[in-house]
């Protein structure tokens, strides 16, 4: 079962009697599938939040430590790492529900809704791989092995970029664009 799949399973186990009943009324269903999609996709951002903001309280309690060891002068390479990384776990936080009303303008189909949360799915793994790199880091400081912690600082800087644009092809897979063109 794929991590997607997983969490499709979830939503529907935490469905209500009613909402099973109504799903057996024709056009009902086709409506709260999409439903639960949506909300499939949410718990997943929501554990990619979760993931990147255990490692933010791991990089601060590094960045005090860098403090308290007289570092102050390299503590600033961990600070904007540290911003970065939050600012972007808020992107993800307040991302875009793949939510298309009645009005707008670029309508979010039940295709591009499974390639939205094939994307996100893939997006905890990589949020995983941070949080573990978060973790070496966090002992490194621990055993004072501060070169090697900066050195771990400069890559993990490189990692949380690129982990900002792939979640900036985000909006991409919402409107249904591929790098081929559009499919509008």
């Amino acid at each position: 079962m794929t991590k997607e799949e997983k969490y499709i399973e979830k939503v529907k186990d935490d469905r209500s009697l009613m909402e099973r009943i109504a799903m057996l009324v024709p056009g009902f269903r086709g409506y709260k599938e999409k439903e639960l999609r949506r909300d499939t996709d949410q718990l997943i951002r929501n554990k990619i939040y979760s993931t990147l903001r255990a490692g933010l309280r791991d990089l601060r309690w590094c960045y005090r430590e860098v403090i308290n060891s007289d570092l102050s002068d390299k503590a600033e390479q961990l600070n904007r790492v540290i911003m970065k990384t939050d600012r972007i776990n808020e992107k993800i936080h307040h991302a875009k529900r793949g939510y298309s009303g009645i009005w707008q303008a670029v309508k979010v189909s039940e295709v591009e809704l499974s390639e939205l949360l094939r994307f996100d799915a893939s997006l905890i793994d990589i949020s995983e791989k941070l949080r573990e790199d978060i973790s070496m880091l966090k002992e490194k400081v621990t055993k004072k092995n501060f070169d090697e912690t900066f050195r771990l600082i400069s890559d993990f800087d490189m990692m949380i970029d690129e982990f900002d644009d792939k979640f900036s092809e985000r909006e991409e897979v919402i409107i249904g664009l591929t790098k081929g063109g559009s499919k509008l």
